[in-house]
């Protein structure tokens, strides 16, 4: 049986996951640091093992940024990152006043588009040269009321 477990995220958890691509780089650190004061964030734990971080960043009132850290084999917890998820910006807008929810995604990363859009986001708009190299992103946006 899996244990799954939610805690507050400590930028440790993110030293612990076998963290994908951009995420492994040393500027990382310093990100994962400047989380916790940004806004609420957890980690989901299956059995003692982190498997992704979630976390908001208050931009002004009613608006928030979600950001999510997910390890290399996430796609055996796709369900438990979605309801997660779900549970996650359910609890922002009850606890912190969120209405408006943003994630600003890379156009090439399929799997995070797919999730955003899982979560109920929309495309907002394109954002070319948004990247630190020069990618383009898309700004994907979620209504709650």
């Amino acid at each position: 049986m899996t244990n799954v477990q939610i805690v507050d995220f400590q930028p440790w958890h993110a030293d612990m996951m076998d963290l994908r691509g951009e995420f492994r780089n040393a500027e990382f650190s310093g990100r994962a640091m400047m989380a916790l004061s940004g806004g609420p964030c957890i980690t989901i734990f299956v059995d003692d093992v982190p498997i992704a971080s979630i976390g908001i960043t208050v931009v002004c009132r009613g608006t928030a940024e979600i950001w999510v850290l997910a390890c290399t084999n996430i796609k055996k917890y796709r369900k438990t990152l979605c309801k997660t998820g779900k549970w996650a910006l359910t609890e922002a807008r009850k606890r912190y006043g969120i209405k408006r929810f943003s994630a600003s995604i890379d156009k090439d990363k399929v799997v995070q588009r797919r999730w955003a859009e899982f979560m109920g986001m929309h495309v907002e708009s394109v954002m070319p040269r948004f990247g630190p190299d020069g990618e383009t992103f898309i700004r994907y946006v979620l209504f709650m009321e």
